[in-house]
């Protein structure tokens, strides 16, 4: 089986977020590292890791990582989260059946 991936153009511009900031943003190096959230379902694992893969071979991220969560419906534990925030330039969660 495989997975295509298409990944759309990134804006020249971002808008910042409007509401209360909750995280203190910053820029993005040119070696930017991706953690990876599996909220442990059967395929989440597959998904992030293509996706992973594209976003590596066109130079988007230098490298990755990934946390498991321990089921769906749980939140990642503390290490999990100290380890995304000290290692982790992006992060994203990705969910599959």
């Amino acid at each position: 089986m495989s997975i295509d991936v298409i990944l759309p153009a990134p804006r020249a511009s971002t808008t910042k977020p409007t509401g209360v900031i909750r995280h203190n943003w910053r820029a993005i190096p040119g070696r930017p590292v991706l953690g990876l959230i599996d909220n442990s379902k059967p395929r989440a694992g597959d998904l992030l890791a293509a996706l992973a893969r594209v976003l590596e071979r066109q130079g988007v991220v230098d490298s990755h990582f990934t946390v498991r969560k321990a089921s769906p419906s749980e939140p990642i534990n503390k290490e999990q989260r100290a380890e995304l925030l000290a290692r982790a330039h992006v992060i994203a969660s990705g969910v599959g059946d």
